[in-house]
């Protein structure tokens, strides 16, 4: 990908540890707090979206990273890393299934087809 990008923090710079930063994130997730670089503390008092750590899923081709955001209607989302050609759709069943189960009003998946594939995010609206 040209920019990064980490589930809740959003793109990050290049040179960002993101080893480091993907851990931070779901270290972090449901404790409210902000990461020093998240751009949403700007806007709330406490963090609104997180990574639902236990429904991280992996496998050779893959990494589905679902998170949850609660302000609004709520959002499900489920961050779809890896090089299999049917990464969207992959994420597209968890992503219907969460947001009723977390109480969400929308579900979305955002694709990440790696190196060598057009666009560097693929973001689908609702699903």
């Amino acid at each position: 990908m040209p920019v990064p990008y980490v589930p809740t923090p959003g793109p990050v710079h290049p040179d960002d540890p993101l080893h480091d930063l993907f851990e931070a994130v779901v270290r972090n997730a449901g404790t409210g707090r902000f990461l020093p670089h998240d751009e949403d503390r700007r806007w709330f008092d406490v963090k609104t979206e997180r990574v639902l750590a236990e429904e991280i899923g992996h496998d050779r081709y893959l990494t589905p990273m679902p998170t949850l955001t609660e302000h609004g209607a709520g959002t499900a989302e489920v961050h779809v890393y890896g090089s299999a050609p049917d990464g969207l759709s992959t994420g597209a069943e968890p992503a219907r299934k969460l947001a009723p189960a977390r109480g969400a009003r929308k579900a979305r998946v955002v694709w990440f087809p790696g190196p060598g594939r057009p666009g560097a995010c693929v973001r689908r609206g609702d699903v």
